[in-house]
């Protein structure tokens, strides 16, 4: 799930600007962030079977920590609890809202996160030169940070699509547009403070979230997101997520990308079957235990006999 997820390695929270930090103790913030999807993950797959629709909805989260806590609004933490609405799916857990941040939210490094290891399609490397971040603000303009990489990336100010980039921009971006409700530690928003200059003097502005999105990179062209948790409920029933979880664990288990023309196909697809539903374990909700494609794997004769 680490590697899958990418979630094994963590930004240092301790360089992130005050103005983000705002208040949150980042002593051992980034490792209370992993143990909360380690520990989360774990007790849904081991104790609950869960299926990746339940990994998609999930409300669940551990936390250990009150620094944690105090990102999630949660009073009194202790262990496992259950998060309110606007927390729904293990995707919305901070440990991957700040791993895709660095120091700012970021709809590009969210959406692309989203894409590749969530959806397992490809998007070609940026252009030479390609800047890392948005630049900074014009003085007297105040732009969202969802606003400033639209021009940057998608369309600018005229409406002229930016050629070099919108071909892979326009397929990350609005799967990272419906998290700009999370700040850069995962914190819910509704608004961002903006900064600008005016008259020699800085300026803060605080400027709504838009979180609407049209994306076709799910099953359908063309799908409306109001929000993540749209997205959310699009991937808890998606073909293509289920397709890219059965991927990403034939990738872990045999240490390579599954080659074309052969039999790995069909290997994956015993996996695809088993999240599908196919299993014996009675799991309520449409879909296979997770923890079943794993017993279907070690069960396997192409496992038992496999030579590292």
């Amino acid at each position: 799930f680490k590697e899958w997820l990418q979630y094994d390695t963590m930004p240092d929270m301790t360089t992130f600007p005050g103005t983000v930090v705002n208040g949150i103790d980042t002593t051992n913030l980034a490792t209370n962030m992993v143990n909360d999807v380690d520990h989360t993950i774990q007790s849904l797959v081991f104790d609950y079977n869960a299926s990746y629709q339940d990994l998609a909805t999930t409300r669940i989260s551990y936390i250990a920590g009150s620094n944690l806590a105090q990102i999630y609004g949660v009073v009194n933490p202790n262990g496992l609890v259950t998060l309110g609405a606007e927390r729904t799916g293990i995707f919305s857990r901070a440990a991957f809202l700040a791993k895709q941040a660095q120091p700012a939210t970021s709809p590009v490094k969210r959406g692309r996160f989203m894409l590749t290891s969530v959806l397992c399609q490809s998007i070609g490397n940026p252009p030479p030169g390609a800047p890392a971040q948005a630049p900074p603000l014009d003085p007297g303009v105040f732009y969202t940070t969802r606003d400033r990489y639209n021009l940057l990336t998608v369309q600018d100010k005229n409406g002229v699509p930016v050629s070099s980039c919108v071909g892979c921009h326009s397929r990350m971006n609005p799967l990272g547009y419906v998290y700009e409700s999370f700040d850069p530690f995962g914190r819910v928003r509704s608004s961002e403070p903006v900064t600008s200059t005016v008259n020699g003097q800085p300026v803060t502005q605080n400027l709504p979230i838009n979180t609407q999105a049209v994306t076709s990179e799910l099953d359908t062209a063309n799908v409306s997101m109001g929000s993540y948790m749209d997205l959310h409920q699009y991937l808890a029933t998606s073909d293509k997520a289920l397709a890219c979880m059965s991927q990403q664990w034939f990738k872990y288990l045999e240490k390579r990308a599954p080659a074309t023309a052969s039999f790995d196909g069909c290997y994956m697809n015993e996996f695809l079957n088993t999240a599908y539903g196919t299993s014996t374990s009675g799991h309520m909700g449409g879909q296979g235990a997770i923890k079943d494609v794993i017993k279907k794997t070690v069960l396997s004769t192409r496992f038992k006999t496999w030579n590292n």
